[in-house]
């Protein structure tokens, strides 16, 4: 008997709906003018650099992304499931942008190296060691995202499938992380930090869509 695939866990077609509708949202005028307009403010006051500048736009455009699939699924009487750290991809013949949050960020890279370089290291070389180590952690993720067999892919899945095996099987771990999701759940703060986020998310795309400017 052949094997048939089974479909993508993510692509459904509620998700295709949701995507075409934040499609439709930051392809609004509106909005593509408040895009323009929080993007040169933002790179102005961050005195971005050169290395940053050259990444900005096509990450700035999946935090938008996905900003707009939040703002899109706030129906409380129908909300909808879906997933906002995904890759471009094709949905019905249009190009879907990606949605992750996760972007190479090279000013934080120098910030976090440069705080902990020798006080007596000259500048120009704490510039050079830290935008090799920059360039290197873009090539290995570069190299994760495009080799299936990756050995972090491999000890990644290994570690994941253990975890799996062990939350069916095993009392200690299933008990564990029943403790911690309690600790979570009873923490206020957890709850009203994430929906502040939300909140936050979705008042300033509603914000640029009340401004007539």
């Amino acid at each position: 008997m052949a094997h048939i695939p089974s479909p993508h866990p993510v692509a459904t077609a509620s998700q295709h709906a949701q995507e075409l509708a934040a499609l439709e949202l930051v392809q609004h005028p509106v909005v593509k003018a408040a895009h323009t307009e929080v993007a040169e403010t933002w790179l102005s006051r961050a005195k971005a650099s050169p290395a940053m500048r050259e990444r900005f736009e096509a990450a700035f455009e999946e935090v938008m992304f996905s900003a707009a699939m939040w703002s899109s699924n706030q129906d409380l009487l129908h909300p909808q499931v879906t997933c906002i750290t995904r890759l471009a991809h094709p949905v019905e013949g249009r190009s879907v942008p990606g949605s992750r949050w996760g972007i190479d960020n090279p000013d934080t890279v120098t910030e976090v190296i440069g705080e902990r370089a020798p006080w007596w290291a000259p500048p120009s070389i704490n510039d050079r060691v830290t935008s090799r180590i920059h360039l290197e952690l873009v090539r290995w993720v570069a190299d994760i995202r495009d080799q299936p067999r990756h050995r972090a892919r491999a000890a990644l899945d290994s570690m994941l499938c253990q975890l799996a095996e062990d939350l069916q099987h095993d009392e200690g771990t299933r008990a564990r992380t029943e403790a911690l999701k309690e600790r979570l759940l009873d923490r206020p703060q957890v709850i009203a930090t994430a929906i502040s986020l939300w909140e936050a998310l979705r008042q300033a795309l509603t914000d640029s869509l009340d401004d007539p400017e």
